[in-house]
């Protein structure tokens, strides 16, 4: 299970994580709380899938 947990982990960020770049711009704390705020409780309820899911509709 955990295997599959890491190997679902990496699959998803390593496409993110090769476009990343370093940015001189930093978060604000308001917006770090606003997503604290909205995202949470929906990966303390749904896991991981339920936020991904959540993302998607954005999208």
């Amino acid at each position: 299970m955990m295997k599959q947990f890491l190997l679902a982990l990496t699959v998803l960020l390593l496409p993110i994580s090769a476009k990343a770049q370093i940015s001189s711009k930093q978060m604000s704390a308001q917006t770090a709380q606003r997503v604290i705020d909205r995202y949470a409780p929906i990966v303390c309820k749904k896991g991981l899938s339920g936020l991904i899911i959540d993302v998607q509709k954005c999208y």
